[in-house]
């Protein structure tokens, strides 16, 4: 199934989707001395770290998808990765990216705002190298597709109708409507129910004007408007 999925991003999403780490396990830490786990989750353990040890971490994602041949274009956070020690997650990531991939222009998405309808991505570091934060102004409507096997046009619809009805609310407030989902949200099982769902609000989006863009597009649109002012 791992790799059914893997030819599915190949194939089908490389050209939609920014790849990106959600760190290195999305569970338990790993002490990258020992090659060990330590007893505590990855989210967890980053609330009290700093840039000296999130940056090999960061960087240690990044190359496990480098080698991968993947190039990665940001970064997303498991769970609430980094949250309390912000400022320090920043500079890491910018760090991270810039030995890795050379890079001094990147993303990442740490916060999820569905409660919001006037949020948009903003520019969290400016200063020789820049990081985008990405926020998420949508739930994972496509997260019902894990626990049932429906792949009926009924379901479909239901799912694609939160997802719109949603959109519309947060363009209304003046708001970017950014989707959050998950590849096992789009994958469902194997079912690829979730894909079938993306696709349907996708087309219903376009009828609105809404374009679909990847989180670096969303990122560059976003310092474009952050050099205006």
């Amino acid at each position: 199934m791992t790799r059914e999925w893997m030819d599915v991003a190949r194939t089908r999403l490389y050209h939609h989707f920014d790849f990106s780490p959600e760190m290195i396990t999305h569970d338990l830490t790993l002490d990258l001395g020992t090659g060990k786990y330590i007893d505590q989750g990855e989210s967890d353990w980053s609330q009290t770290q700093t840039k000296e040890t999130l940056t090999p971490y960061i960087e240690k994602a990044l190359q496990i998808l480098k080698e991968a041949g993947i190039r990665c274009t940001g970064v997303t956070s498991p769970w609430v990765f980094g949250l309390k020690v912000e400022e320090e997650y920043i500079e890491s990531i910018v760090e991270a990216m810039k030995r890795v991939y050379g890079s001094s222009f990147s993303w990442y998405f740490l916060h999820m705002l569905g409660d919001k309808v006037d949020v948009r991505p903003w520019v969290s570091y400016d200063d020789g190298s820049i990081l985008v934060s990405i926020p998420s102004t949508l739930d994972d409507y496509a997260w019902a597709t894990i626990d049932t096997p429906r792949m009926d046009e009924e379901f479909i619809e239901s799912v694609v109708e939160k997802i719109i009805s949603r959109t519309k609310i947060v363009l209304e407030g003046g708001g970017w409507p950014i989707w959050l989902t998950h590849w096992q949200s789009l994958w469902s099982n194997g079912l690829t129910t979730g894909l079938k769902i993306l696709n349907e609000a996708s087309r219903r989006a376009s009828e609105l004007n809404v374009e679909w863009m990847k989180c670096v597009d969303l990122a560059e649109a976003t310092y474009a408007l952050h050099s205006k002012k």
